[in-house]
């Protein structure tokens, strides 16, 4: 489980930084990174980010 933050860092790091904080954010929001809020925090799963650097990386529209 990870913060945003961290994943974010995460797939900037793993896809060449090509992804901005803001588009990040927005697709923890409208869902389209699964994620898990826990009282006012939110987690994004190891394994849901794996699958959006995958997307990324393969080139899939997001």
């Amino acid at each position: 489980m990870l913060s945003p933050t961290r994943a974010w860092k995460s797939l900037c790091a793993r896809t060449g930084g090509s992804i901005a904080r803001v588009t990040f954010y927005r697709w923890v929001r409208n869902g389209k990174v699964y994620s898990i809020r826990l009282g006012e925090r939110i987690f994004v799963p190891a394994a849901a980010l794996e699958d959006v650097i995958r997307q990324c990386l393969s080139g899939e529209k997001f």
